[in-house]
């Protein structure tokens, strides 16, 4: 064999070898597999209200070979509070973002936005709704009624129940099926007897010169139509110096599914 042959052969083992330490070389400075990387199970939550609100818990597992990072939590409105439960998830581990929606008398939707590591999908997307909600909405204003006099003195004046209706719904609303509950023989809180709705949208209360305290005055928006109710109410206060605290129900119609208002009143009876 030539020496030609030879030193062929010698610089192509040589070639191979350093082609196979190369390969070593960058497979032992590999990342390791998964990183971090993040697991869900459904990712939208629907369901009817409770008490104004709906809750649910969402599950993160880690399942990556690093710890996941939770950077940010963020909701697409301010109806929304989200809020998770670690910023670090060890591999194998769980985590939960728990969203809390209030709710409107519509449909109401909210996109919670997880910002993490995951290089795979580095924001996570979280869908939470209200389903089946009440047409209507009753509610007094103010909602907390605050009044001072002295021992066994009656105090009486008005507020107003504001009926928030989403069309077309608020075509069919009869305003006189109120219907009043109190705590305490204390306080009596009604409505006056004849009441009427404008044809037309007001701006005001009474503009009218035709019209009188007991006008129920309709602000008309795209998508509802809001009323204002006047209400009265009488508190007689206790015989000697305390604080009471009354609680008041109004409710348009008789049944659960029927919009109803809580008036809490703060009564001070100072000292003579």
């Amino acid at each position: 064999m030539s020496s030609l042959s030879v030193n062929s052969n010698v610089r192509t083992v040589i070639f191979l070898g350093g082609l196979s330490l190369l390969f070593v070389g960058c497979n032992s400075e590999k990342t390791p597999e998964g990183g971090a990387r993040l697991k869900t199970e459904g990712r939208t939550y629907a369901s009817a209200p409770k008490e104004g609100h709906v809750k649910h818990r969402f599950k993160i597992m880690s399942v990556g070979d690093q710890p996941l990072e939770i950077t940010r939590v963020d909701s697409s409105c301010g109806c929304t509070v989200a809020e998770s439960s670690t910023t670090s998830i060890k591999p194998g581990e769980a985590g939960f973002v728990d969203a809390d929606l209030t709710v409107a008398p519509n449909r109401r939707e909210s996109t919670i936005y997880v910002h993490t590591n995951d290089p795979a999908q580095d924001i996570i997307v979280f869908r939470i709704s209200a389903l089946g909600l009440r047409a209507a909405q009753l509610a007094f204003v103010p909602a907390v009624l605050k009044v001072k006099g002295k021992s066994g003195e009656l105090i009486t004046g008005k507020c107003m129940l504001q009926l928030s209706v989403w069309k077309p719904a608020s075509r069919k609303i009869v305003i006189d099926q109120l219907n009043f509950a109190s705590s305490s023989k204390a306080i009596v809180v009604s409505s006056p007897e004849a009441l009427s709705i404008p044809e037309r949208p007001k701006q005001s209360i009474g503009n009218d010169q035709n019209a009188t305290t007991q006008q129920v005055a309709l602000y008309s928006h795209l998508d509802r139509d809001v009323f204002l109710i006047p209400v009265e109410y009488q508190i007689q206060l206790a015989a000697k110096p305390r604080k009471q605290r009354f609680y008041s129900s109004a409710q348009l119609g008789k049944t659960p599914e029927d919009p109803k208002a809580l008036l809490s009143v703060v009564a001070t009876v100072n000292a003579d």
